[in-house]
């Protein structure tokens, strides 16, 4: 197991997996006292900061460590995704216990990777330190075209409320994840989208473009708890009309009735409505009638 001497030793180790880490805007990478990014002109920047904690978000026993590293990046780009945004590079704070700094680093390391090639994502720097748990908190940098941005203040009343995806598919994953024991059986869907979603970029950034979406917001918190952040935010409220949104129906037979998936109006009253339930990374926008 590899135990890394010094903070410098372990920063370098993180380069290794990621060099070059400049490019397109990214005039400079790791390495110096701070990343140098560069619009361009008619561009907006996005910004968002994300915590993946040991013990919360996932757990060491059962999470494998690349699936830690994927979901980190992941999550935060979601967030840029529901404005309508395109990643462009990343911050990785990063505190480890000396247990952690070697097999499970490496793998960790190599889903981050992945990950950020698959967005097209580059790192840009960060910061590490020791801990006694393991602590992630990564922010991204993203760019959209000014008066494109969709916030979650936009929508009005009698506007459709729709969301992307099957609600329910990652809880059941992490429902499958908990009971299961050894190896993780990576063919199995729902699991996938537990241990390694993927964020709506393209969905969003079509969204945005086309001006289809009046309001948007990623719901990877459930929809029970993103929809009325929305519906504060827009000063509305929502009638819940059952049975409308796509639901994982493995899901369903473990939920008592009220915690059902279900499809929304958007009303002119700010009232508690239905909850439902949702922990992949999915959007949820409204459009219009």
């Amino acid at each position: 197991m590899n135990r890394f001497r010094d903070e410098d030793a372990l920063v370098k180790e993180i380069a290794r997996h990621f060099l070059p880490s400049r490019g397109r805007k990214l005039r400079l990478g790791m390495g110096d006292d701070a990343a140098l990014w560069q619009p361009k002109p008619g561009v907006a920047g996005v910004l968002t900061s994300d915590w993946f904690l040991e013990g919360s978000h996932f757990l060491r026993e059962k999470h494998p460590s690349d699936s830690v590293g994927w979901k980190c990046l992941a999550r935060a780009a979601s967030d840029i995704a529901a404005m309508g945004g395109t990643p462009r590079c990343f911050l990785l704070n990063l505190a480890l216990p000396a247990d952690a700094t070697g097999k499970w680093l490496r793998s960790f390391l190599g889903g981050l990777r992945r990950a950020a090639r698959s967005l097209d994502c580059l790192l840009a720097g960060g910061d590490t330190t020791r801990s006694e748990r393991i602590l992630i908190n990564v922010t991204v940098i993203g760019e959209i075209a000014e008066g494109q941005e969709v916030l979650r203040s936009g929508a009005d009343v009698a506007d459709l409320l729709y969301v992307s995806g099957t609600l329910g598919e990652a809880e059941h994953g992490l429902q499958v994840l908990r009971k299961s024991r050894g190896k993780v059986n990576h063919k199995n869907g729902a699991l996938r989208k537990h241990l390694y979603p993927e964020p709506r970029v393209e969905l969003g950034r079509w969204l945005a473009e086309q001006k289809l979406a009046t309001a948007m917001m990623d719901v990877s918190d459930g929809l029970s708890s993103d929809l009325p952040r929305l519906c504060a935010a827009s000063g509305v409220g929502a009638l819940i009309d059952p049975g409308n949104f796509l639901c994982c129906a493995e899901l369903l037979w473990t939920l008592p009735g009220r915690w059902r998936c279900t499809a929304a109006t958007i009303t002119n009253f700010s009232s508690p409505f239905l909850p439902a339930t949702q922990s992949g990374y999915q959007q949820c926008f409204a459009s219009y009638d």
